[in-house]
């Protein structure tokens, strides 16, 4: 990799957040770094300013929290959501989900992982790189993100 990547984060996970940073940070050259918590301010951020690289969370808030008493209502595939929103505008940045969960939704709109991977391959060859399950218990995580970041720069 030559140049340092304009990352976005998209999402709602503090904790989950700041091991994307630490990994991201002792691995690669990284010039802005950038956050959003919710669809809308991940849709805003993406029509906004340019990124090499988004690292997207599936299941977020639809909007930011007004306050810390209030709890957002989860949108379980916002990050499908924000794929159709980059398709739509034609925005053609890399993107690698991170998720924590196996299944989205809830009983008969449930969607399993393997499913939306095949979908998102599908509908976003475009933006959609690959899908890594964050998991707090093993690294093997950091690995496959990093091996999936190599992959986009060495295209």
């Amino acid at each position: 990799m030559n140049s340092p990547l304009d990352v976005l984060i998209a999402d709602d996970d503090k904790e989950k957040t700041e091991e994307l940073v630490r990994v991201l940070k002792s691995k690669l050259e990284i010039g802005v770094l950038d956050f959003s918590i919710s669809y809308n301010s991940t849709a805003k951020k993406l029509k906004n300013s340019e990124y090499d690289l988004v690292l997207l969370d599936m299941s977020m808030p639809t909007f930011n929290p007004k306050s810390n008493k209030n709890k957002p209502t989860l949108k379980a595939l916002a990050g499908k959501d924000i794929m159709v929103k980059l398709k739509y505008r034609a925005i053609k940045v890399p993107v690698i989900v991170v998720t924590q969960f196996d299944i989205f939704g809830r009983h008969s709109d449930a969607i399993g992982i393997e499913h939306l991977i095949s979908d998102l391959r599908n509908n976003f060859p475009d933006n959609f790189v690959g899908c890594i399950y964050y998991n707090t218990q093993s690294n093997l995580w950091e690995k496959e993100l990093i091996d999936m970041i190599d992959g986009v720069c060495n295209e």
